[in-house]
């Protein structure tokens, strides 16, 4: 049993999902079963619902589940407080995409010169960055464009996503940022921040 933890990993076979335990104990079931479980928090919900009323008896050892009439699982008392214990992280619905698109100025973190990993930048806070121009991409990676590193800045036209509930208040760290153009040359950094830019890093 995964005992309230979220499973250490997760495998789907062609018709089954093998769940590692975080005490590295392997559980085997229909793949069904497990995407409905692992997909889905609702049923997770359930269970900590159920557990947190049956944990109130005091006079309750244990629960039996059956199949066909015969004893399936048996959780002893002991196990209830693993049972109340949230398994799949609470999914928050989202009503809507909160889309802006504007020219800044961006502040370099970390660059990525040979990849196509996100670059890290400082817009406030530390952010890491999807680059889509694919042209200045491939000068960068072919050496035309040298220089870049922690502390310069780079303009570009950057489109910001941000996910919004159903109060249409944003979701936290749900934020999306992509480079849709570099729109000019890199700009060097002056000294008071090449002196600030350690603070950043951190």
């Amino acid at each position: 049993m995964l005992k309230g933890d979220a499973p250490k990993k997760l495998e789907y076979t062609e018709k089954e999902a093998i769940i590692t335990t975080q005490d590295d104990q392997q559980i085997t079931v229909p793949d069904s079963t497990a995407k409905v479980y692992f997909q889905n928090n609702k049923m997770d919900n359930t269970i900590i619902n159920i557990f947190n009323i049956i944990s109130e008896d005091k006079e309750r050892s244990s629960i039996i589940i059956t199949q066909d009439n015969k004893e399936k699982v048996k959780i002893e008392k002991e196990e209830f407080k693993h049972m109340i214990k949230r398994a799949i992280p609470e999914v928050v619905e989202s009503s809507r995409v909160w889309k802006n698109i504007s020219t800044v100025d961006l502040l370099l973190r970390k660059p990525d010169l040979l990849g196509n990993s996100r670059w890290g930048f400082y817009l406030n806070k530390n952010i890491d960055v999807t680059i889509e121009d694919n042209t200045w991409l491939n000068e960068v990676h072919t050496g035309k464009i040298k220089n870049l590193y922690a502390g310069i800045r780079i303009p570009v036209k950057m489109e910001i996503e941000v996910d919004m509930d159903k109060d249409n208040l944003p979701i936290k760290d749900s934020e999306r940022y992509s480079i849709m153009e570099i729109t000019g040359d890199v700009i060097e950094p002056t000294k008071y921040e090449q002196i600030n830019i350690l603070d950043i890093e951190n």
